[in-house]
């Protein structure tokens, strides 16, 4: 399945094998251990956070960053006045006004789903 070092990211039962060579004062040897990766129910919310700022001045070129976790896979969107704007492409909306950008993670082995939201204004 993989090479020694973190644990499987999904459910099921595995084992680690250790091999160890012979050398001068032992034998080769195996061992192994069985055990399995389980769902769990109450999962935790997806960490979500915004490299942004509070509010942006018309035109100026700036990016907005979604950070989650490494291959959690999410859709986002611009809201105006609690209504579809547009889709997020990580630059600012190019009209004045109070924004909020909306984010909606997918449930995984790991996380919940998660819903999340960032509030910010274009002057």
């Amino acid at each position: 399945y993989s090479n020694y070092g973190n644990l499987p990211t999904e459910v099921g039962t595995y084992s680690l094998v250790v091999i160890t060579k012979e050398n001068n004062n032992y034998n080769a040897t195996t061992r192994w251990t069985v055990f399995s990766i389980i769902s769990n129910n109450n999962k935790e919310k997806c960490p979500i956070t915004f490299n942004a700022k509070e509010s942006y001045v018309l035109g100026e070129e700036a990016i907005i960053e979604i950070v989650v976790p490494e291959g959690i896979t999410y859709t986002a969107q611009y809201e105006k006045n609690e209504q579809f704007y547009s889709s997020f492409n990580g630059n600012i909306p190019n009209q004045a006004g109070t924004y909020s950008l909306v984010v909606d993670t997918n449930e995984n082995e790991l996380y919940a789903a998660t819903h999340a939201w960032y509030v910010f204004t274009v002057v």
